[in-house]
């Protein structure tokens, strides 16, 4: 990112605040910003020296943050660096102790995919955190999901999910690092299918960074919880950001910008639909015979819909075999895999999920009631969620058909024209199929391509 004295003068003031030390890095700061002539970037400097005096040698991550923020300064003022500065950098990294209930051994599994050697501070994940607009957008399995402008403009999506012990006197659950280890993995490796030679797809997000982090809650993002549940309501699943203690540890995955979520998304047309639901059952079916991937939560909110999509067809690879689905200008795009399940070259990554589902409720119409397709899965994995089962993915296709057509009922859609209409048949034709089958690639074969 690029450095300026705005992000410099954030990093200084962040850093005290952290370390709640008692500087007059504020004045300087400010002085800088009027008038950033030599002098004052020197003093500026100096200030940076005292801070970096306080930070003992085995904090790595605060060392790189203030390597990147000095080193700009420098650069315009060819001031040579202190001694002590140059020597602290040097010092070998050594992980920052999460919690005494974590194992190490799954911490060091999820470092190696964040190409992290320690847990850091958001602001040093997340550095946009503190200087750019900040939005809750929605909720996950655990998570916390915002929207943020990073530094070149460009709109991403952040997913926090706190890691470790429940809160003291609270209900809430948190995952472990073993847990969190199958998302991490699923979220990656579905990245990479878009360059896949036998089996690519567009349908899953990119995932551009995922960090182990161990901070304070950010306030920006408090302030972004709180509007958003001003506007939505509190989930009972999840806690206000300020119950978490200042050693909370977080894994915060940053992708792109995918979407409306389903749930909330105006279909106006048959064709549009069927689009939507080609295009996720592509995808299923290509990272299913890929990976062996089940997604076991596919419900409408971890479907998201890119409108205005620019892009007229979207390529399909399957068995080396290219096949091009009608956009009708949006695209969907598949997230959260919190409740996965993936095979890969470093062996199977799960959660169980016996102690999650609850298999109680029902409604008339079951396959709107996506609490009824955990009932279904339980029956068919009978408790062993570690295997592969391809047709949880059939009964989740299955969810979203219903609450795309139920949807459409309820808005009283009708085709329009003779394409809206063959769209429609389309969509019940699949509809009245589909459970007939025991996988999406079996299905996608015969009654989507």
């Amino acid at each position: 990112m690029e450095i300026n004295n705005s992000t410099i003068a954030n990093t200084i003031y962040t850093v005290s605040s952290y370390f709640r030390l008692e500087t007059d890095s504020e004045w300087q700061i400010l002085k800088c910003l009027n008038n950033p002539t030599e002098e004052h970037q020197k003093k500026l400097i100096d200030t940076l020296d005292i801070l970096i005096s306080k930070v003992k040698p085995n904090d790595q991550s605060l060392h790189q943050v203030f390597w990147k923020t000095a080193t700009s300064i420098f650069r315009k003022t060819k001031v040579k660096l202190s001694s002590g500065f140059e020597r602290s950098m040097r010092s070998p990294p050594v992980t920052k102790s999460i919690q005494k209930s974590e194992s190490p051994k799954d911490l060091r599994v999820v470092l190696k995919r964040t190409n992290l050697q320690c847990a850091v501070p958001f602001w040093f994940a997340v550095p946009e955190l503190f200087d750019r607009i900040v939005l809750k957008v929605g909720e996950g399995s655990f998570a916390d999901v915002y929207q943020i402008e990073k530094h070149n403009d460009e709109d991403r999506i952040l997913k926090v999910i706190p890691i470790g012990e429940p809160i003291p006197n609270s209900e809430f659950l948190q995952l472990n690092f073993k847990e969190m280890a199958a998302e991490i993995y699923v979220s990656q490796e579905l990245s990479k299918l878009p360059s896949g030679k036998e089996y690519s797809c567009l349908t899953f997000p990119t995932v551009y960074k995922v960090s182990v982090v161990q901070d304070v809650y950010p306030t920006a993002a408090i302030r972004a919880w709180n509007l958003y549940s001003f506007y939505n309501g509190v989930a009972e699943d999840h806690p206000c950001p300020r119950a978490y203690s200042k050693d909370q540890a977080y894994i915060v995955i940053e992708t792109e910008m995918a979407g409306t979520p389903l749930d909330l998304f105006k279909i106006e047309k048959f064709s549009v639909a069927l689009s939507i639901f080609k295009q996720i059952a592509c995808g299923l079916a290509v990272a299913e015979k890929k990976l062996q991937f089940e997604h076991r939560d596919l419900h409408p909110g971890n479907i998201l819909i890119s409108d205005d999509y620019p892009i007229a067809a979207v390529p399909v690879v399957i068995k080396s075999r290219k096949y091009m689905i009608k956009t009708c200008s949006v695209k969907a795009s598949i997230i959260d895999f919190t409740y996965s399940r993936i095979t890969t070259d470093e062996g199977i990554k799960y959660i169980d999920l016996n102690d999650i589902y609850d298999p109680e409720p029902m409604s008339k119409k079951k396959f709107v009631n996506h609490k009824y397709i955990y009932a279904k899965m339980a029956e068919i994995t009978e408790g062993n969620w570690e295997d592969f089962y391809p047709k949880t993915n059939i009964l989740w296709l299955k969810h979203i058909l219903a609450c795309i057509l139920h949807k459409m009922e309820a808005q009283k859609t009708r085709p329009s024209d003779k394409q809206e209409k063959s769209s429609k048949l389309c969509l019940e034709i699949q509809n009245q199929a589909i459970l007939s089958y025991n996988s999406a690639f079996e299905f996608v074969l015969k009654e989507v391509l």
